[in-house]
């Protein structure tokens, strides 16, 4: 009897020590497995907008510093004489052409107008009369009835009224002409520089009242070398940096006449103005500077600066690798391109670059 509790003892032991083994080991597979899962597994790929890098000609240019400057100027001067009434305009004000400027006062001229009006009046009533008198005397001077001294001088009566109503009616036009300028309008649409007059103040004909400055466009001119002046020509489309912002430029004129002193040339570029740009800021235009040579071609939004240097993205098996480049054109809305690993076909990023890292995963987009 003790014998078999001794072995019911044993058997016993041994079965709760295999539980606790099994209970163990599913333990330590659970928490690996939840440990496993609870690794972290990197960041998601960074979706990105890629395009085809091409090959196609550009010529290098070059940059240039220039000095913007409004084509025309005008100096708005008073066309009449007259006591200025109103003034229309301030200083920066922005123009349409005919626009009501000076108005100066007409009180004498309007005056003067009625008097020459009522002269005139007064001269065709004369006139009317040696008519009707010239035609008496016309049908008395054919009957023998009146002398040929008579006859002249009712017929000279009449010519020399004809040549004063004349007169009055120029002089009547005249004076309507001077109330007409005494308004002093903006000669085209722009902008106002300065104002020379204030109210109150007498002006004579020529005196300027405001200084207005065409800007629906504006000009840069540049110095080229003679080296650079055979590859710019008129018509030329080019970019020309204001402020840090792009312009789209046009080449309007290479002027023939250098310094002597340095060899440089004139070269004029004209820049659509939307308003911001102003006489005397500094524009850097790019003009080429060689002939046209292959080049490898890439839209303007893949080119970003990224730790002070200029790099563009590529896409190489779903990672993302900058390479550094040096812009040798710009081409409307696309750049030319030179660095090692950039070639033909290559996938390079334009929309999304600014926040990839060297090797970052990422998924293409078209």
């Amino acid at each position: 009897m003790p014998g078999d509790l001794c072995t019911r003892f044993t058997r016993c032991a041994g079965l709760c020590a295999f539980a606790v083994a099994v209970w163990w080991g599913a333990a330590v597979t659970m928490a690996g497995t939840a440990k496993a899962s609870d690794a972290p597994q990197g960041p998601p790929p960074s979706p990105v907008v890629t395009a085809q890098a091409r090959l196609g000609k550009a010529a290098l240019q070059n940059v240039f510093i220039g000095t913007i400057r409004f084509p025309e100027v005008s100096e708005v001067a008073a066309s009449v004489a007259g006591r200025v009434e109103r003034i229309a305009f301030e200083e920066g004000d922005s123009l349409s052409a005919g626009h009501v400027m000076v108005v100066l006062d007409t009180d004498l001229l309007t005056k003067a107008l009625e008097s020459a009006s009522a002269q005139h009046a007064q001269t065709l009533t004369d006139l009317e009369s040696a008519r009707l008198e010239f035609a008496r005397m016309d049908t008395l001077y054919r009957s023998k009835s009146v002398s040929e001294k008579e006859f002249d001088e009712a017929r000279l009566r009449m010519q020399g009224l004809q040549q004063k109503a004349h007169a009055s009616k120029a002089e009547a036009e005249r004076l309507r002409l001077e109330i007409a300028k005494s308004t002093v309008r903006a000669p085209f649409e722009g902008v106002v520089l300065q104002r020379s007059a204030s109210r109150g103040e007498w002006v004579a004909p020529g005196t300027v009242v405001a200084t207005v400055a065409h800007n629906a466009y504006v000009e840069a001119m540049v110095e080229v070398p003679q080296s650079v002046m055979g590859f710019v020509r008129p018509g030329q489309d080019v970019v020309a940096a204001v402020g840090g912002t792009d312009y789209p430029a046009t080449v309007t004129a290479v002027i023939p006449q250098g310094d002597v002193s340095t060899r440089t040339f004139p070269v004029r570029v004209r820049l659509k103005n939307g308003k911001h740009l102003a006489q005397g800021m500094e524009a850097r235009v790019r003009l080429p500077a060689g002939a046209e040579a292959d080049a490898v071609l890439v839209p303007r939004d893949a080119v970003t600066v990224s730790q002070g240097q200029t790099v563009v993205w590529i896409v190489q098996q779903g990672e993302a690798h900058a390479v550094h480049v040096t812009v040798d054109a710009w081409l409307g809305s696309e750049v030319a391109v030179s660095g090692t690993g950039l070639s033909e076909g290559a996938a390079v990023v334009v929309k999304g670059n600014e926040r990839l890292r060297p090797g970052q995963r990422v998924t293409e987009g078209r």
